[in-house]
């Protein structure tokens, strides 16, 4: 995953979107989503 991917579902995340759209839209599992949400301690 590219680092502009992972900025842009950071962003997605903190601007509210939830844990199940966020990968349907980016086309990544969602427990990559959920772990790189959690590695960088926002919860």
């Amino acid at each position: 995953m590219s680092r502009e991917q992972k900025e842009r579902i950071l962003k997605e995340y903190l601007n509210r979107m939830s844990m199940r759209g966020i990968p349907k839209v980016e086309g990544k599992p969602l427990t990559t989503v959920y772990s790189l949400v959690r590695s960088r301690g926002i919860h």
